[in-house]
C-alpha cells in the first residue's frame, strides 16, 4: 500500500500476490484485513510518550522484567533474547526493543496507547480489556490500509488525511458524477513529536544495536522506516515514508498460517525498500522541514540528562522546545583507583553485575553479587508454547561469583550436568506446567551456594 501523505491519495494498493489463485485466498483483499502489527505500533506509544514528558534522551531500561497483570505475571523478552540495560528512547525505538516498550506502556496505561492510536485512525482496537502490557508489541488488530495512513501522519509532521482511492467519476460526456471532496487533514500529533518520531526513524545508527549495521532498509535517500514480527512469524510489516509517500508492506498468509523465520526486516523489507526505491524514481525526496519547536542540546548517553564531569559518551539530540533536561547526570563516577564505574537504577544493578560493570557508589557491599544467581528465566516469568513449531527450548542461565565454579541446574528435580561458570547456560524443553528450577555452585574450597526460582510454561 502506497499512500500521498499529504492528501490520503491511494497510490497503489496489492491486496494479494495473485487474485486467481483460489487456494491461497487470492481474492481476500490483505490490505483491508486486520491482522496483528507487532512491533510497528510502538512508535504511536512513544509519540504518547512525548505527549507525556518523555524525550528522544530519556532512559529506558531494557533489563529483566515481570510485570503482575490480570492473567498473571507477564515476562517480555527482545527478539535477540538479550538485555542491553540502561538505553535511550531513540535507541529503544529505532533498536524496537521490546522491554522498554512494555516498560513504557506500564507508566502510561493501555488507556493512553489507545487514546492515540484511535486519534490516528486505528479504530480496529478496540477491545481495550484484552489487550493488557502486549499492545505494544502487537498485541491488537490493525489493517494495512489504516497503519500505513497513521504512518502517513508523521511524514506530514502531524496532520492525517483519511486514504482514498477514487478522485472522480465521469460519465461518458464528460461530465463529473463523484468527486472525493477537499478538507483540510485533522492535526493528530504534534509537529515537533511527529518530527522527532521521524527523525528516530530514520536514524540508521540508531537501529544498529538491534539490526545490525547493513539492513535491506537502508536507502540512498533519507527516508523513516519501522518494522514488525508477530509470534510464530504469522505476520510481519514494513512501513516508512518520504514527505511524499509513506508505503506499508505485510507479508504473511491469507489463512493467518505461519511462515517459517521470516521477520519483518528479512520478509517486508526488501519488499519496502525496492517499493520506495521505485516511487521516488532517481529523485531527491527531500526531508521534513525541522519544526521552529524543535531545538538541540548536549546530553550524556544513555542518561538523557545533561552530561557531568566523568561522562564518556556525550552527544547531541533533539528536543521540544521546554523539555531540555536541567540536572546533571551522576550515571558514571571515577572509582578510587581512577577506573570509570557506573551509578545504575536499582532496576538496572543485576544487569550491570551481569555485564561485568564496575559499581560506584552506594553501600559497601551491598551491590556484590550473590555466590550464584538465576538471570533466566526471571522469577515469576510465564513462557508460552506456540503449538505451531516443533523443539521449542528455554535458555537457563545461571552466574557464579567466581569463575571456576561448577554449576549444576534442576527443573523439577532433574538435573543437568554440571557447567563451567561464571556464566552457565544450559537449555530445556519447554513442557506445559509450573515449575522450579534449582541451581547448585560447587565454589573453590568445596563450599556450595545455592539459589532456586519458579516459572511458568502455557500453551499460547
Amino acid at each position: 500500500m502506497s499512500i500521498d501523505p499529504r492528501d490520503g491519495r491511494i497510490l497503489a494498493m496489492a491486496g494479494s500476490a495473485n487474485f486467481d489463485d483460489s487456494a491461497n485466498d487470492g481474492q481476500v483483499n490483505l490490505a483491508l484485513a486486520a491482522r496483528q502489527p507487532g512491533s510497528a505500533l510502538k512508535p504511536f506509544l512513544y509519540a504518547a510518550a512525548f505527549e507525556h514528558g518523555f524525550t528522544p534522551a530519556t532512559m529506558l531500561l531494557d533489563v529483566p522484567s515481570t510485570f503482575d497483570t490480570p492473567q498473571g505475571p507477564y515476562t517480555p523478552l527482545n527478539y535477540d533474547l538479550r538485555f542491553h540495560g540502561p538505553v535511550s528512547l531513540r535507541t529503544a525505538l529505532a533498536s524496537s526493543f521490546n522491554i522498554p516498550a512494555v516498560r513504557t506502556l506500564d507508566t502510561l496505561g493501555v488507556d493512553t496507547l489507545l487514546e492515540i492510536a484511535h486519534r490516528v485512525g486505528l479504530r480496529t482496537l478496540s477491545a481495550a480489556e484484552s489487550y493488557g502490557l502486549a499492545l505494544t508489541l502487537g498485541g491488537g488488530e490493525v489493517r494495512l490500509i489504516d497503519l500505513t495512513s497513521a504512518y502517513g501522519a508523521i511524514a506530514t509532521e502531524g496532520l492525517l488525511s483519511r486514504p482514498y482511492a477514487v478522485m472522480r467519476v465521469l460519465d461518458t460526456s464528460g461530465h463529473v458524477l463523484y468527486e472525493h471532496p477537499t478538507g483540510d487533514p485533522a492535526r493528530v500529533l504534534q509537529p515537533e513529536h511527529a518530527y522527532l518520531l521521524a527523525d528516530i526513524l530514520s536514524d540508521p545508527d540508531a537501529r544498529i544495536p538491534g539490526f545490525g549495521e547493513v539492513t535491506p532498509l537502508d536507502l540512498p535517500f533519507k527516508a523513516g522506516v519501522k518494522t514488525g514480527t508477530t509470534t510464530g512469524f504469522r505476520d510481519n510489516w514494513a512501513l516508512g515514508f518520504t514527505p511524499g509517500v509513506v508505503t506499508g508492506v505485510w507479508v504473511g498468509n491469507a489463512d493467518g498460517s505461519p511462515m517459517e523465520d521470516v521477520s519483518g526486516v528479512d520478509g517486508a523489507g526488501p519488499i519496502w525498500r525496492d517499493v520506495m526505491t521505485a516511487a521516488v524514481g532517481g529523485r531527491d525526496p527531500g526531508w521534513l522541514p525541522r519544526p521552529p519547536g524543535i531545538v538541540e542540546a548536549t546530553v550524556c548517553d544513555p542518561t538523557g540528562m545533561l552530561p557531568g564531569p566523568d561522562c564518556p559518551s556525550p552527544r547531541t539530540e533533539l528536543f521540544a522546545a521546554g523539555t531540555v533536561p536541567a540536572a546533571t547526570e551522576h550515571f558514571y563516577a571515577r572509582l578510587p583507583d581512577g577506573s570509570l564505574g557506573v551509578n545504575p537504577p536499582p532496576d538496572a544493578v543485576a544487569w550491570a553485575l551481569d555485564a561485568g560493570l564496575p559499581l560506584a557508589g552506594g553501600p559497601p557491599r551491598t551491590d556484590a553479587p550473590p555466590a550464584v544467581r538465576i538471570v533466566q528465566p526471571v522469577a515469576g516469568a510465564v513462557l508460552f508454547l506456540s503449538p505451531e513449531l516443533q523443539a521449542q527450548e528455554v535458555l537457563l542461565r545461571a552466574t557464579a561469583a567466581q569463575a571456576d565454579a561448577l554449576v549444576t541446574f534442576a527443573v523439577d528435580g532433574v538435573s543437568s550436568e554440571p557447567v563451567p561458570g561464571p556464566d552457565a547456560r544450559v537449555t530445556w524443553a519447554l513442557t506445559p506446567g509450573a515449575h522450579r528450577v534449582d541451581v547448585t555452585a560447587l565454589l573453590p574450597g568445596d563450599r556450595v551456594a545455592t539459589a532456586h526460582s519458579t516459572f511458568e510454561v502455557r500453551i499460547r
